[in-house]
């Protein structure tokens, strides 16, 4: 009982933690780059220009799913250039839902184009899907180079299942590990403040 109840408590503030991380949040940033295996799909390999990194999205169509609940109203951005004349046409969808279309070619003096498509509406799904569909005169399966792309709302966000289980236990983790090691009411509540701070500021992915 000694271990349960703090272990409990623990768990319940990493949940809480993690879901008032996302509600207060106005932003969240997806950065391509070494460790974005696991949300991307259908990109060429990783390709660094400078300290920036970025993946080409491919014809027909790439993806990108992030634990991240965005239902809109709010606005979604891409970083992306294109490194031909002949320009690529890409139809942007969020949650199955088209946001629009932009054309997208090299020129000009700043090779980066912020690419941003008003949100009104979309399905609350546990993860938010964006697909990038690309169209090209070229014959070269090459869309656009994606650097990051970043939801804004209004609202702030909603929290994916996964991501309250990963803070809860997080930090009842910790939390137990103290205990054992330690034990003591002043390091618990060491562990508490700690932890939440922590993962507040993991909780949505930001600049």
């Amino acid at each position: 009982m000694r271990l349960v109840l703090p272990v409990a408590l623990s768990f319940l503030a990493g949940v809480f933690a993690v879901w008032a991380g996302h509600r207060v949040a106005s932003s969240a940033v997806v950065d391509i780059g070494p460790t974005d295996a696991h949300y991307v799909s259908g990109f060429r390999d990783i390709e660094r220009d400078g300290p920036s990194y970025f993946r080409w999205s491919t014809v027909p169509s790439s993806s990108i799913q992030v634990p991240v609940r965005f239902c809109g109203p709010g606005t979604l951005q891409l970083r992306a250039r294109r490194h031909f004349l002949d320009s690529a046409i890409l139809t942007v969808s969020l949650g199955g839902v088209v946001l629009g279309q932009r054309s997208i070619q090299a020129g000009g003096d700043q090779p980066n184009e912020i690419l941003e498509f008003p949100v009104s509406k979309v399905p609350c799904q546990s993860n938010s899907l964006v697909l990038l569909e690309a169209s090209v005169g070229n014959g070269r399966p090459l869309g656009a180079a994606v650097d990051w792309l970043r939801f804004r709302s209004e609202s702030g966000f909603r929290s994916a299942a996964s991501s309250l289980l990963a803070g809860g236990l997080s930090l009842a983790l910790i939390a137990a590990s103290l205990i054992i090691v330690y034990g003591g009411g002043s390091v618990m509540s060491g562990a508490l403040s700690l932890g939440s701070r922590g993962i507040v500021r993991r909780a949505v992915l930001d600049e």
